[in-house]
């Protein structure tokens, strides 16, 4: 009973304000004053390692990634995350509200690279990040040109184990991600 497995971010908020990703919290946060700075962070931290107790960040993805993601293309990036609270919510995500990466956006991997060096750099020396991972909708992506297209180019149909094929290829594009 020592760890807080602490999911600090989710589709509803994105309340992490992030040195290299400003955005996220800037366009996530329930307000400006509903959110952690790495400060408040490192010093939780520290405070639970005083206490014996392990603190694992979790960042999931790529679900569970909405609010807090709808600024690419306001920066010229593109689609980061697709469905973000889409209606009806059954359609397009597991639970609302809606989110998921957009995997088929190169500009997300390097907002996630940004993004994994700065959790990284504030989990006081801890060396696991938990990236989730579960939940995936393929009603999301099934409804985004985006991802029909590029599924379609990469020789890729619409079937469940096409989409399972593209989840792989997230999970493969992440893992190889440097954060240091």
């Amino acid at each position: 009973m020592n760890v807080l497995h602490w999911h600090i971010t989710d589709t509803q908020s994105f309340p992490v304000v992030l040195e290299l990703v400003p955005e996220a919290s800037e366009f996530g946060a329930y307000s400006a004053e509903a959110i952690y700075t790495q400060e408040d962070i490192e010093d939780l931290a520290q405070y639970a390692k005083y206490l014996g107790i392990r603190i694992i960040l979790e960042f999931d993805a790529p679900s569970h990634a909405g609010n807090g993601w709808q600024w690419g293309p306001l920066q010229g990036l593109g689609d980061l995350a697709l469905c973000i609270n889409e209606q009806p919510w059954r359609s397009f995500c597991i639970e609302p509200p809606c989110g998921q990466l957009n995997p088929t956006n190169p500009n997300m991997y390097n907002v996630l690279q940004q993004l994994y060096w700065n959790f990284a750099s504030m989990n006081n020396g801890e060396d696991i990040l938990h990236m989730g991972g579960d939940e995936v909708f393929f009603g999301c992506w099934n409804a985004s040109e985006d991802v029909v297209n590029y599924m379609r180019d990469h020789g890729m149909g619409r079937t469940e184990n096409d989409f399972l094929e593209l989840w792989n290829e997230f999970q493969v594009s992440f893992r190889t991600i440097s954060v240091g």
